[in-house]
């Protein structure tokens, strides 16, 4: 398993739950126009709510009506403070299919375990190496959000910070003459 897996097995998902959060996601994925000047994010998200329905349903134009201009309150529709109850369920089940907001851990603490392939430096050759580290609080929830080698080394407190940046690197074409190469966490 692979230390995004690992992270993410130990942690709970959290998904968007509401009307403005599920909005936003799609403002945020989907910015700028499309060809006729219209904003790219609303016909996204009223596909999302409409389900699998092509765009001359019925089911769509309703939702694409979320979008438009209510001439009444002087706003756009979705940003009234007023949600009908089965409007906000039809933004739940689109926000539980929507990628996780963010994770938090699944009790008070998280211990991961990873087995690396080491460079042994420029005379070449590996060696193997484990590293265990437990985290705690805010640092857990941290870790399950932003799982990396780095921040494993930074929590076993013993190595410093040059060292850090030989074994952790920071990204393709960054492994130094003693990078880890991370092929199993637990």
């Amino acid at each position: 398993m692979n230390l995004l897996d690992a992270a993410r097995s130990k942690a709970n998902p959290v998904h968007l739950k509401t009307r403005s959060e599920v909005v936003e996601y799609f403002r945020e994925t989907y910015p700028g126009r499309d060809k006729k000047g219209n904003e790219a994010w609303k016909p996204r998200a009223a596909e999302a709510l409409a389900g699998p329905a092509d765009k001359k349903s019925t089911a769509y134009k309703s939702a694409m009506r979320q979008f438009q201009f209510d001439k009444r309150t002087g706003q756009e529709r979705y940003k009234s403070a007023k949600v009908a109850p089965q409007t906000k369920a039809r933004y739940e089940a689109v926000g539980e299919k929507l990628p996780p907001d963010h994770y938090t851990p699944k009790g008070d603490s998280v211990t991961i375990t990873i087995q690396a392939r080491q460079k042994a430096g420029p005379r070449g050759g590996y060696r193997e190496r484990e590293f265990t580290a437990t985290f705690k609080g805010p640092d857990a929830y941290k870790f399950v959000n932003n799982p990396t080698v780095r921040y494993i080394l930074e929590n076993q407190g013993n190595y410093p910070e040059d060292l850090i940046e030989m074994l952790a690197g920071e990204g393709e074409g960054d492994e130094g003459d003693y990078y880890l190469d991370v092929y199993s966490a637990a």
